[in-house]
């Protein structure tokens, strides 16, 4: 009777073990999916647009723009990993800058090599977890940095619907492209010496811990979309360079209307990292 009643008992409870098969199942199954779409996507790709003149504008690539993109992308990493510390600071989690970087760069190096959308975030929360963070504090950090980097986003799509217009976009394209260059790389050292600055003062150091009550302060939201806005930033003016050296006959005003609008949707989770959207 006993017996019987145990076996009926096994039979209704799920195991855990069945249950992570389960989504382990349900993960590779998605993998296989984005997978599959990211192949189709690049296909066609090379289909519309001649797989040989996409490969010949590779090959044709002025070196010296090419190191100019390299640099601007390391600066674009220094800021992200800025932006990265400054949240920690904020949750007062570490007050090493370079454990941060570490943090940060590990979790960007997932982002490159790993076929997964949140491979950068999940190696976020394994190094903070590994730090002794409680879980609701590695969530909570993770959060913020995705709003900031939303945000940020959201505002670069502004600018570009604001461009868009035919006096601001004239206006735009009158510019000096170098001037423009240096005057947006300009920002960006001004604002990591600035950030830099603001760290070391007894005032930042000793902001409340709680999310709610610490990252609603205007102050500290102007930083972070200000952070996340320079970064996307960067990566555009890194498009402008290699276009540049490949020749192609795009305006910076017509790539900086364009990317804010491509990056959001090669962010939606259809392919492996974006590929082919």
């Amino acid at each position: 009777m006993s017996g019987s009643g145990q076996e009926s008992g096994q039979h209704g409870e799920a195991s855990p073990d069945g249950d992570a098969e389960a989504r382990d199942g349900r993960r590779k199954i998605l993998l296989g999916v984005r997978a599959a779409a990211t192949v189709v996507l690049i296909g066609l790709l090379f289909w519309v647009f001649d797989a040989g003149a996409i490969l010949r504008r590779l090959g044709s690539i002025d070196p010296s723009d090419a190191i100019v993109a390299v640099a601007v992308l390391c600066l674009q990493y220094l800021i992200g990993g800025l932006r990265w510390h400054y949240i920690l600071l904020r949750h007062d989690l570490s007050s090493r800058l370079s454990r941060s970087f570490v943090i940060y760069g590990a979790a960007s190096l997932a982002n490159v090599v790993v076929p997964h959308t949140i491979a950068g975030m999940s190696v976020k929360g394994v190094m903070l977890k590994g730090q002794g963070v409680t879980t609701s504090r590695m969530f909570g950090v993770l959060l913020v940095e995705r709003l900031a980097a939303g945000c940020g986003l959201a505002v670069c799509m502004l600018v570009s619907l604001a461009l868009s217009f035919p006096r601001w976009r004239a206006a735009f394209a009158s510019l000096d492209k170098p001037i423009a260059a240096a005057v947006l790389l300009a920002s960006a050292a001004l604002l990591a010496v600035g950030a830099l600055v603001l760290w070391r003062s007894p005032g930042i150091r000793a902001f409340a811990k709680d999310i709610h009550a610490t990252f609603l302060k205007p102050s500290v939201l102007i930083m972070l979309v200000l952070f996340s806005t320079v970064i996307i930033y960067l990566g555009f003016l890194c498009v402008v360079v290699l276009a540049e050296g490949m020749g192609v006959g795009v305006t910076m005003p017509e790539i900086f209307i364009a990317m804010p609008f491509v990056t959001f949707v090669a962010a939606l989770p259809v392919s492996l990292g974006g590929w082919g959207v």
